[in-house]
């Protein structure tokens, strides 16, 4: 059973007095295109690509020749000593977990009707690393759509943030489709409505990508639904979010959602604070806490163009959190 929804159900239970069902529908280390239906799927200008990688697959499937080559692969691996991984047979690209709507055929079609109030997700690993980091957005949009109208239900939609994940970063300027990822799920925020994001940038592990914390994400997730579906006034529902940019005298000033009480997380400065001019590189940059709102600047830079925090896989020291110690999400005040 899935210990982060274990932990939001606990959650719950506790703070409701209501028995909680959740029902698990999982498949680790997939896409998310495998999880929506075809019909949706072909609604959406950005998933020609993944269907039109199922369609090749499809066309290019022989059963037969697969077969004979797999019983190939066995034999020359058997006269060899069966030394190394046993061969195994190529997946039938109709069921294959891995393109486009399969999993949705598979595991989400059969439980569509059962009550529900809500859905939990915790994925996008894979198209970090899959070539779509920057059509996630568009994606998650089209899955939520695609599951209400399977509920005929405005289901509450709450997910989970790629955590800090690989070796960490000590230089500014560094590009990764994992942390893309992250932004295009904070951006969903806006694009998808009754959601809600839990943020683990704090709580992920460099060596593991499935890191053992799984009791504070559930609770960050259950904070959401605490708030928005249960009406408890008091929750504070995430850390602090973006939400814009100003620019005065040489220096960025930044404003957030869920921002009562913005501090450090250490009681130290600042960190992982990135600026840059409008053709200029990305350099780290000093930033203070004022009246809810962070203050950016360089005195290399005189006139700042953009700025991003926690922009890595890993940005260890990242150190903006509110009241509750939530952690702030990464984000960029660049335009997608």
């Amino acid at each position: 059973m899935t210990a982060v929804g274990y932990y939001f159900a606990k959650n719950l239970r506790q703070e409701l007095d209501v028995p909680v069902g959740i029902i698990e529908c999982a498949w680790g280390g997939k896409p998310i295109e495998s999880f929506i239906s075809e019909e949706a799927l072909k609604s959406l200008p950005e998933a020609k690509g993944v269907l039109k990688l199922k369609e090749q697959a499809l066309a290019n499937w022989d059963e037969e020749k697969v077969r004979s080559q797999f019983e190939q692969k066995i034999a020359q691996w058997e006269e060899g000593g069966k030394k190394g991984r046993r061969p195994q047979i190529a997946v039938d690209p109709s069921v294959n977990p891995r393109l486009a709507s399969n999993i949705y055929n598979g595991m989400i079609a059969p439980i569509t009707g059962y009550g529900a109030k809500g859905a939990i997700w915790y994925q996008g690993e894979s198209n970090a690393n899959g070539g779509t980091a920057s059509l996630y957005e568009e994606m998650l949009g089209c899955l939520v759509d695609d599951w209400r109208e399977r509920w005929d239900s405005d289901l509450a939609f709450y997910y989970v943030q790629l955590a800090n994940f690989r070796e960490v970063t000590t230089e500014p300027g560094v590009e990764s489709s994992w942390v893309v990822v992250q932004d295009e799920m904070r951006r969903a925020l806006d694009s998808i409505k009754h959601s809600g994001m839990a943020v683990t940038n704090d709580i992920g592990a460099a060596d593991d990508i499935h890191p053992t914390n799984k009791k504070d994400v559930g609770s960050r997730l259950a904070r959401w639904a605490l708030g928005q579906d249960y009406g408890m006034e008091n929750v504070v529902m995430s850390g602090p979010l973006f939400r814009g940019a100003d620019e005065k005298d040489g220096r960025i000033i930044l404003s957030f959602e869920h921002n009562a009480g913005l501090k450090t997380r250490d009681g130290g400065p600042l960190k992982r604070f990135e600026i840059k001019a409008e053709d200029g590189a990305w350099i780290w940059a000093d930033a203070q806490i004022e009246e809810g709102k962070v203050i950016v600047w360089s005195d290399k830079i005189s006139d700042p163009a953009a700025v991003r925090y926690a922009w890595a896989n890993n940005p260890e020291g990242a150190n903006l959190v509110n009241s509750e110690g939530l952690p702030a999400s990464c984000f960029t005040t660049e335009k997608p």
